[in-house]
């Protein structure tokens, strides 16, 4: 299987260190942030795509190269992603539901 996955901001997704990219594909390559004008670049011949509240716009998923397969939103929320686009390209977008729902929790019983 083909899983070459490249992050494109992991300043925000790594942001306390912790992050081990080696369980998520057996080839990972990880920036810590990616100007717009550097998006089609970096993802040329990766399957995955991993973003973090990064505007990932119809017109550069339109580009995309064919390699590209999935966009992993590494949050909740995926609004930042032009998902008509996506479905044009046939590339699959995913989020994480289940990210920090625990610090979500805690918060919201002690503001109580």
């Amino acid at each position: 299987m083909d899983d070459k996955t490249v992050v494109l901001n992991a300043g925000l997704v790594d942001y306390d260190g912790k992050v081990d990219y080696a369980q998520i594909a057996s080839e990972v390559v990880i920036y810590d942030e990616t100007p717009e004008d550097k998006i089609l670049a970096r993802v040329d011949g990766f399957t995955v795509v991993v973003t973090k509240e990064m505007k990932v716009s119809g017109d550069i998923i339109r580009a995309f190269p064919e390699t590209v397969k999935m966009i992993c939103e590494a949050g909740t929320g995926y609004n930042n992603i032009d998902l008509d686009a996506a479905r044009e390209k046939q590339i699959m977008v995913c989020n994480i539901p289940a990210y920090s729902s625990e610090r979500v929790a805690h918060t919201a019983i002690s503001n109580t």
